[in-house]
């Protein structure tokens, strides 16, 4: 049983240094066992204990240094961050995904709104930490800064818009047409001028020792290339098909002569939607098979690498889910009928959250080696490795 005395000698040895302590609670345990030999009080040797852990001297623990490896490492990270926070933020109206109305089992509602919660507080936390890493730590330059404060402006984006609707109600109460919704390409235009103002930062630090055969990457980009150009052909031919499947629309009137020319408005702005529609999936199409081309022909480029072609490859391939996310998710705003062979809200969780995991290994380097500029680094004031090992007065 542990006596009081006992007790306080074991606190007082962990509130000493840890080199110091095994060394400490072993003297007064030992003082305590033999205190009633020589006639010492044990609460003596107690209170003892409790005044020498209080009095010791410490040393005073000095400002926290950020190590190059560290700056670089917070920096890609911040970008990373809020880089997928835009990107979420821009390719969605609601968080929630798009609300195509399809129920299904207990266990695939829960799914979709686990999925969809955790996104939403992603997209809230991302571009706060991203910010507070690189306005916390010295040394970051002044270009990653002002690129993360852009992104994280972007990724704003639909706060901004209800924002401006409340405001001065612009919000027609159609999708794609609200005035307000023009934030979405003032956030597009953020993300470029962030990307093209932080490309210089993510430069390779000299050539790869260990070169990657060609042929690898030209198997990678072909693979890609093959899986992009399925998906677009296969969300055109099911696109298509829903579409088809629509239930006609009829003219509510009777036909007479005192509407006949109510009729032949009506005919004209049907067949020029219906046209529309079929434009509109062929350019979609167009534009994948020749997206899908170019990405095969990437292995050719004599800067890629199979790394960059597989994260390239994955990321066309979430856009393209995204994409015929957004053309069924149209379909059915133009025609209530529409009913979507997939569950849309499954396909574009996965596929954004598949963007945000991509950034985050490509971008943020989770995972991945450090890839910043060595002159960047240089004209932060820090050292070339090899030479000063941290950046003096950093804040953590």
């Amino acid at each position: 049983m542990i006596t009081s005395p006992t007790l306080i000698v074991r606190v007082a040895a962990a509130l000493l240094p840890r080199h110091s302590r095994d060394r400490y609670r072993e003297q007064w345990l030992g003082e305590l066992r033999d205190a009633p030999g020589v006639g010492i009080r044990a609460s003596e040797i107690a209170i003892g204990s409790i005044a020498f852990a209080a009095t010791l001297a410490r040393p005073v623990p000095g400002r926290a240094r950020v190590t190059i490896e560290s700056v670089t490492r917070r920096s890609r990270l911040a970008v990373g961050l809020s880089l997928s926070a835009a990107i979420v933020a821009i390719t969605q109206y609601a968080i929630v995904g798009t609300g195509d109305g399809r129920t299904g089992p207990d266990l695939y509602d829960s799914a979709v709104l686990t999925l969809s919660t955790y996104l939403a507080v992603y997209s809230i936390l991302a571009p706060v930490v991203a910010l507070v890493m690189v306005l916390a730590t010295r040394g970051v330059t002044s270009r990653v800064r002002v690129g993360v404060a852009l992104l994280v402006l972007a990724s704003a984006v639909s706060a901004l818009r209800d924002v401006i609707n409340w405001q001065f109600l612009l919000d027609s109460g159609v999708p794609f047409i609200s005035a307000a919704n023009l934030v979405y390409l003032a956030a597009i235009a953020l993300v470029i001028v962030a990307g093209s103002n932080l490309w210089r930062e993510y430069r390779p630090l000299g050539p790869n020792p260990r070169p990657e055969p060609r042929s690898r990457s030209l198997l990678l980009s072909a693979l890609g290339g093959f899986v992009v150009a399925a998906v677009f052909v296969l969300g055109f031919a099911d696109a298509s098909i829903v579409w088809a499947a629509r239930a006609p629309l009829r003219f509510n009137l009777a036909f007479t002569d005192a509407n006949r020319a109510t009729f032949e408005d009506w005919l004209t702005l049907k067949v020029k939607f219906e046209d529309l529609v079929a434009t509109m999936l062929s350019a979609w199409l167009i534009v994948g098979l020749v997206i899908a081309c170019v990405l095969a022909l990437s292995g050719f480029n004599r800067h890629s690498n199979p790394r960059r072609v597989k994260a390239l490859s994955l990321a066309v391939v979430c856009l393209a889910l995204l994409s015929y996310g957004a053309v069924v998710g149209f379909l059915k705003l133009a025609e209530s009928s529409v009913a979507p062979t997939l569950p849309v809200d499954v396909v574009m969780l996965v596929a954004r959250w598949g963007l945000v995991a991509i950034v985050l290994v490509l971008v943020g380097g989770v995972r991945g080696r450090d890839n910043f500029s060595s002159r960047q680094l240089g004209q932060a004031g820090m050292a070339e490795p090899g030479g000063a090992p941290a950046v003096p007065n950093s804040r953590p």
